[in-house]
């Protein structure tokens, strides 16, 4: 298996409110529909960076959801383990997500140890409601096939999530990343052995930053069942 880096630290401010409590298809909220679909895709071990308003919802002691979610704390590593209704996570919180992106990315990939990001890892956004495991499945069969050092999903000549890079191959340059950055620079940077995967739809573009956007996914009549 792959590891992966679910990115779900941050602010909504687009939305108005945190865009990943909002209440999505199959009785779950936006985030549990993300983490319920990574799961589900097989993603071992799946770091999943929070923000602490995340954190309070679904996982601190006393919380809502409690006790379906669980967890422990895994001293001295850097992660919280949690259990949720679909498998076992690793939680790393985001306390300063005003700094960008590039901060989740960083702290995401403090939660995987040198030797399970060897063989890559992949970086996803908790936004997009209409990524699937099948998705998944198949930008790995891709990356491992063509043994390259990324493999990004393209529709329409716009680059997509979820990536899947080798980490060590691009370590120093995630270093140098900063500010509200992913990995788009090193994309187009075209460092190392890049495979574009051409899509056959938007699910790979798709997000949500407005409450539009989710109206727009469920006028389609797309999702059912949180897939």
């Amino acid at each position: 298996m792959i590891p992966g880096i679910l990115l779900a630290a941050g602010r909504s401010r687009r939305f108005g409110s945190q865009k990943l409590l909002a209440p999505f298809a199959g009785g779950v909220t936006l985030f549990e529909h993300s983490l319920q679909t990574h799961l589900k895709a097989e993603i071992a071990p799946l770091v999943v960076v929070i923000s602490k308003e995340i954190f309070k919802r679904f996982f601190k002691a006393g919380s809502q959801e409690s006790p379906q979610y669980r967890v422990k704390c895994d001293l001295p590593s850097p992660w919280i383990t949690a259990k949720t209704p679909w498998g076992t996570v690793r939680l790393m919180i985001n306390t300063t997500p005003q700094e960008g992106m590039s901060t989740s990315l960083k702290l995401g990939l403090r939660g995987l140890c040198d030797a399970e990001k060897e063989e890559g890892v992949l970086i996803s956004l908790s936004d997009m409601p209409r990524i699937t495991p099948e998705v998944i499945h198949s930008l790995i069969q891709t990356y491992r096939e063509e043994s390259a050092d990324m493999v990004v999903p393209v529709f329409q000549d716009r680059i997509g999530h979820p990536v899947i890079f080798r980490e060590p191959f691009y370590r120093k340059a995630v270093e140098e990343i900063q500010g509200d950055k992913g990995l788009r620079d090193l994309i187009t940077s075209k460092l190392g052995k890049i495979i574009p995967v051409p899509w056959k739809d938007d699910a790979v573009i798709l997000d949500v930053d407005t409450l539009s956007d989710l109206n727009k996914i469920f006028q389609k009549g797309e999702i059912s069942n949180g897939h």
